[in-house]
């Protein structure tokens, strides 16, 4: 079975408030070509020559070396000439280009649209983009994308379809759900109706109890989820109700969720944006931490708590600086960090959304980005709908980059994901938010590790990906400079494989059809 059709989506979708599923609104680089989909039979070996191999653990480049493909596993790295193994290879020449492993998204949200409001006329729009989510992905070389909520059902039927063969996309790893409270973050967009929850699956599960907890965790388990997510926000990111106070988790449901998560062998995300969610995340030990606070400088109590623990930190600074807007004719802070990341969303960021979306989507794109230039989110005739706070935004986004400059600087483990299907940011854009966290002081080199295996290892799937050696996934992508010299090179995509398979290629990319034997 095929996935999802846009008339399966409009029946997936009938009868719901769309925007309670998918979400709230929630230099230029040349995109690769349409998908490639080429393989050799099996058993046959393929063999990539003429590359330069980066080692993302050292941080160094490979020149004496070629690349033994198998099966859609790595073979090894050999010599380019007389490896008696390769004798019958097919062999394509990277003409001089940098080869590196499949980039992993560690925080995406692949099935949401990147736009807002919803209407029930845009639902066969969105899942054109959902599809070209897919696609955007591994085009861009991201081959493995963790994907943080999710429209359930259709993810679980995409994913298995991508596994198939069946649809172009990147492995993904979800929880499916986002387990919290009653009236919890996040306070946007309801659940939905009974109906709507039966066509889709619930996004958001809202425990009431610690025996729900652990029976919402049993439910994403069964499903397949590769992690549980819970969050500890307590204030709204909407405009207008950021002085209102959310529930959230007790410690006794949070203690159910870790428990139950523990004897199913699933790591804990825990989402937070607040020093308070911190402390909470130190307190009970989650596996990984998504985004960073942003409301406190983080303490020495709490650097070393994050560094004794070993939890890994994903920053996903792209999504405040997609948020951060000045208002037009309102005094704005004078803040250098402020200045410096909006001329970079304006001259890097929004100039590349048309290349990651269908022309529809980026319309609305653009249409968002003067609604709140504008300030049109405070008239008085939008009281009552939900728009995130850019005022709130531009001033946590200062306060993340500095915590972001600090948890580098001490040394904490940082993933790379950029929190695709809000505005303006889409899965394929791992190498913008790459860049976002080389201008807060990780160097190209370490952007690359942390995109690759270190991004592997949060996954959990580092002994399958997230280096170029032997009994690995083939996931390699190919770049037309050099990463470790300039972290832009890094969505400078000449060709992607995927398992072995060369699934797009640039234009002037060898025609694999053309490949010739080794010499022997």
């Amino acid at each position: 079975m095929s996935g999802l059709t846009r008339r399966e989506a409009l029946q997936l979708f009938a009868g719901m408030g769309a925007a309670a599923v998918l979400g709230v609104g929630c230099a230029t680089v040349r995109p690769t070509s349409p998908p490639v989909g080429w393989s050799l039979p099996k058993g046959q070996p393929l063999l990539l020559t003429n590359a330069v191999v980066v080692d993302v653990e050292r941080g160094t480049h490979r020149r004496d070396v070629a690349v033994s493909i198998r099966d859609g596993l790595i073979a090894g790295l050999v010599e380019p000439r007389g490896d008696p193994s390769a004798a019958d290879a097919r062999v394509i020449d990277c003409q001089g280009g940098y080869l590196i492993p499949g980039l992993i998204n560690a925080h995406s949200h692949i099935n949401m649209p990147s736009i807002s409001p919803i209407r029930f006329s845009d639902l066969g729009l969105i899942r054109d983009q959902i599809l070209k989510n897919y696609e955007d992905a591994v085009c861009w070389g991201v081959t493995t994308v963790r994907d943080m909520t999710a429209v359930p059902k259709m993810l679980r039927r995409d994913r298995a379809a991508i596994a198939r063969g069946d649809l172009l996309g990147p492995r993904i790893l979800s929880p499916f759900s986002f387990i919290t409270v009653p009236g919890g973050y996040p306070d946007f967009g309801g659940v939905g109706n009974q109906i709507a929850r039966w066509f889709t699956g619930d996004p958001l599960l809202r425990a009431a109890d610690a025996a729900e907890c652990r029976q919402f965790v049993r439910q994403v388990r069964e499903q397949g989820a590769d992690l549980v997510k819970i969050g500890f926000d307590d204030r709204s990111f909407l405009w207008g109700k950021n002085d209102v106070r959310l529930p959230v988790l007790s410690d006794a449901q949070v203690e159910a969720v870790m428990d139950e998560a523990a004897q199913a062998g699933l790591p804990v995300s825990a989402h937070h944006l607040y020093s308070s969610g911190l402390d909470r995340g130190l307190q009970f030990g989650v596996n990984s931490l998504e985004h960073v606070p942003a409301d406190a400088p983080i303490s020495d109590r709490q650097m070393r708590a994050i560094l004794d623990q070993k939890i890994p930190v994903v920053p996903t600074l792209m999504v405040g600086i997609s948020m951060a807007f000045a208002r037009e004719g309102v005094a704005d802070p004078d803040d250098p960090i402020l200045a410096d990341r909006r001329n970079w969303r304006d001259s890097v960021q929004l100039p590349e959304v048309p290349l990651h979306c269908r022309s529809e989507i980026a319309a609305r794109n653009e249409q968002a980005a003067r609604f709140y230039r504008r300030g049109d989110y405070a008239l008085p005739e939008n009281r009552g709908h939900e728009y995130f706070d850019p005022v709130l935004a531009s001033r946590l986004l200062v306060m993340a980059a500095n915590n972001t400059a600090r948890l580098i600087r001490d040394g904490a483990t940082i993933g790379v994901g950029n929190d695709s299907g809000v505005f303006f940011i889409y899965p394929g854009m791992v190498h913008l938010e790459m860049e976002c966290l080389c201008r807060v002081g990780l160097t190209p080199a370490q952007a690359l590790r942390a995109a690759t295996l270190v991004n592997a290892r949060l996954c959990r799937i580092d002994d399958r990906c997230g280096t170029i050696a032997a009994g690995k996934w083939a996931d390699l992508v190919l770049l037309t400079g050099d990463p470790l010299a300039d972290v832009a090179n890094a969505g400078k995509v000449r060709a992607v494989f995927k398992q072995g398979e060369l699934v797009s290629a640039a234009d002037g990319f060898v025609d694999p059809a053309a490949a010739t034997k080794t010499a022997g």
